[in-house]
This record gives C-alpha cells, sequence and structure tokens, in this order.
C-alpha cells in the first residue's frame, strides 16, 4: 500500500509574494506621482482632496500588504491527500508492551501516530486534539495508542537527538511526560538543553546522558522511519487507525488520517471502528 506523499505549497507562497512585491512597487510609483501633483496643485483645493484621500487610500494598501507579507512567512498548511479504500486495509506490526504506547492493552481499536518533536503541525496536534482523544477514548479504555518517531532531519536538525532523548526518557518509564514537555519547549531542544530536561523530569541523568550519548536507540528509530517510507509516508504527523489482530502483534489498518486533522476527524473513524466490535 503507498499512501501518496504530502506535498508543501511552496510555488503557491513564492507566487504570493511576488505578486505582492509587484502590487507594492506599483503603490509606491502612484504614490510619488501623487505627491509631486500634489505639490503642483497648491491653489487647487478640489485636487489636493481628490489626492489627499488617494494618498490615505496607499497608506491603507500598504499596511495590509506588509500584514500579507508577515502572514505569508508562517508556516503553511500541508496538502493532504488521503489514501483510496483500495489500499486499506493493511498490516503494521505492534508491540503492546512499548512504554511508548499508552491505554489498554485490550482495546481493539488502535491509533499509531508518526511524529517529530520540532514539527509545529505536531504540536498543534498534542496540545488541540490528543488531549480530548485521551480524555474520551484513551484513558476510558477504548483505544490503545501507539507513538513512532518520523524526525524530518533536513528542516528539523535536532529532531532525531529528540528522539533519542524520547526513548532514554522512556528506558526510565517517563515517555509521555517527556514527550509532553518536548513539544511545550520546541526552542528548546538543542544539544546544550537534554541536561535540563533530564533534571526536569526527574530522571537518574547521568544514566540518561549515558544513554544520550551511545546512540543506542538509533537502529529503533531509523527502523520507524524507513517503515513510515515504505507507506509512503513522508510529512509529519501521519496517523493509521485500525484494528488489533486477535494475537495482540499487529494492526488491521482501516484508516489513514494525514496532517493534524480536527477531533471530529478522530472521533468519527474511531466510533466507526467501535461500532463495528459492537462497543
Amino acid at each position: 500500500m503507498k499512501i501518496r506523499h504530502l506535498q508543501f505549497i511552496h510555488e503557491r507562497i513564492n507566487l504570493g509574494a511576488f505578486r505582492i512585491y509587484k502590487r507594492w512597487l506599483w503603490l509606491f510609483s502612484l504614490s510619488l506621482f501623487v505627491a509631486l501633483s500634489t505639490a503642483c496643485s497648491q491653489n487647487n483645493r478640489e485636487d489636493q482632496a481628490r489626492m489627499q484621500k488617494e494618498i490615505d487610500e496607499l497608506k491603507e494598501g500598504q499596511r495590509q500588504i506588509q500584514e500579507q507579507i508577515k502572514n505569508l512567512k508562517v508556516d503553511q498548511p500541508l496538502k493532504r491527500v488521503s489514501p483510496t479504500k483500495s489500499e486499506t486495509p493493511f498490516d503494521i506490526d505492534v508491540d503492546k508492551s512499548s512504554p511508548e504506547s499508552k491505554g489498554n492493552d485490550r482495546a481493539h481499536v488502535v491509533i499509531i501516530e508518526f511524529s517529530d518533536f520540532q514539527c509545529s503541525y505536531c504540536l498543534g496536534f498534542v496540545t488541540q486534539t490528543l488531549p480530548q482523544l485521551d480524555m474520551d477514548y484513551i484513558r476510558k479504555g477504548k483505544v490503545k495508542y501507539f507513538f513512532r518517531n518520523l524526525p524530518l532531519t533536513p528542516g528539523h536538525p535536532n529532531a532525531f537527538r529528540a528522539a533519542e532523548a524520547g526513548h532514554c526518557a522512556a528506558e526510565q518509564g517517563k515517555f509521555w511526560p517527556a514527550h509532553d514537555r518536548f513539544f511545550a519547549n520546541q526552542d528548546m531542544l538543542n544539544p546544550n538543553d537534554w541536561l535540563t530536561h533530564a533534571r526536569a523530569l526527574d530522571l537518574d541523568v547521568s544514566k540518561f546522558d549515558v544513554c544520550l550519548q551511545s546512540g543506542k536507540f538509533d537502529d529503533a528509530i531509523k527502523k520507524d522511519i524507513e517503515e513510515a517510507q515504505s507507506l509512503g509516508i513522508e510529512g509529519t504527523p501521519a496517523f493509521l487507525i485500525g484494528l488489533m489482530s486477535p494475537n495482540g502483534r499487529s494492526v488491521s489498518v482501516r484508516k489513514v488520517i494525514l496532517g493534524a486533522e480536527p477531533y471530529d476527524s478522530f472521533k468519527h473513524a474511531l466510533d466507526e471502528l467501535l461500532s463495528s466490535r459492537g462497543k
């Protein structure tokens, strides 16, 4: 099964910036013309009033352009393409004992998330959607939740190290507190920040540091990356929603959600699967 790749809208951003630049040049030229015209028509009150109105409109136009340029600097949303029905179901292996999972081991419905600790969209999901899912489904024993790493290192240079730090915190039983702390402090995922996080999480700092320097979890992270790539997943966050197999070792994926979709998108998919299980 291949999920069609996510595509950023950089081309649209560049085109929009170019159009704004052209408009700014036009307004600047017109403003200069207006200023000169005003100087040449000192004795014509009607012309002066008209010119002043045009100048005021130009100022407002420039303000709007500045606002548009500011907005272009903000992270742009991804184009999300859902897989066709013919591409699901498919199976993916899981380990219910993973410290990077939470929820009832007997739950029939599963969410597998691929995420990146430096991803702003992932942060949006963590702050806006995950708490409600946790309250309504995970804590109530309806859903088992798995976290997997997909560090997008070309744009997020600290993401792989953050994934390692998450594993090292998990080794001491503190993955989810570390998960929450790393996302809440995305501007503090630099090389000199990790021991500060370890102390804040009340970890054995020396053990954590040895773990982080060892690279012992590199292969596990690379395995997550390779698995995501084999499915065509190249952006985060991405979610696989499905049913746990009877032996508890794999999930039959029935739905794929790409991007930080709102709570209702998850609710619809989860309720449908829960109903199919008579829950």
